[in-house]
């Protein structure tokens, strides 16, 4: 693996799991903050409801965004050239769900530190991602992807085929 996927894998992977332990400490506040909140999403009625649906829907995106994207790093580490076009994917979209308003805009301390961080996370995250797309890291996904095309055709190296 050259030196910038390795980098790239690396630190994308301390993000992530950094990211996945913010998400459960979120959980394990939040699930008991919103049974405990249940009888006043109930009395503001429909708008209520679709509030927590809405919030729902976006937790669980997000968790499942990670998961694929932890996938993808993981085929990264094994020179698979579709995974690294995979965690772009996810990343753009996680920046897109980033920029979405959340209530918590409504206290500008808080947005503020929130859009803080989102900005320089979105920053180092891309600055991650083009570094599997530089020269050496695409010469060797390219080599890999060579070798299996290889492999495909029934070119097994010059000792014939494995047994």
């Amino acid at each position: 693996m050259p030196t910038e996927a390795a980098i790239s894998y690396v630190t994308n992977l301390i993000l992530l799991i950094i990211g996945l332990v913010i998400a459960a400490l979120v959980m394990l506040i939040g699930v008991p903050a919103l049974l405990l909140g249940l009888p006043a999403i109930g009395a503001a009625g429909p708008a209520g409801i679709g509030f927590l649906l809405v919030g729902i829907v976006i937790i669980a995106l997000a968790l499942l965004l990670s998961v694929v994207s932890v996938i993808a790093l993981l085929k990264i580490r094994e020179q698979q050239n579709w995974a690294r076009w995979l965690l772009l994917a996810t990343t753009l979209f996680s920046i897109i769900m980033d920029a979405t308003p959340s209530s918590t805009e409504t206290d500008p301390i808080v947005a503020g530190a929130a859009t803080g961080t989102g900005v320089f996370t979105t920053l180092l995250t891309l600055v991650l991602l083009a570094l599997l797309f530089l020269p050496r890291s695409n010469a060797w996904f390219q080599a890999a992807d060579e070798q299996k095309r290889a492999d495909r055709a029934g070119h097994h190296g010059p000792t014939g085929p494995a047994h």
